[in-house]
């Protein structure tokens, strides 16, 4: 059982540190946007991934199954 929470703690860490990898990568191409709207630049199709990502959104697959069973 508690090898169990163990290894669903450690899945869960390993789902935030992907989570933050990935939302570091959106804030960099988010300041890339701020920098081109602030500079008032022509558009071009590079900008384009920059835009695709705004509304990028991850989530935290938590597995509280062992957690339940202690209860």
């Amino acid at each position: 059982m508690m090898n169990e929470i163990r290894l669903s703690l450690i899945r869960g860490l390993e789902d935030l540190k992907m989570n933050l990898c990935i939302h570091n990568k959106i804030l960099k191409r988010q300041d890339i946007l701020v920098e081109w709207l602030a500079k008032d630049r022509e558009y071009h199709d590079t900008l384009a991934i920059h835009f695709a990502s705004i509304n990028h959104q991850t989530e935290l697959i938590s597995n509280e199954g062992a957690f339940e069973t202690l209860k």
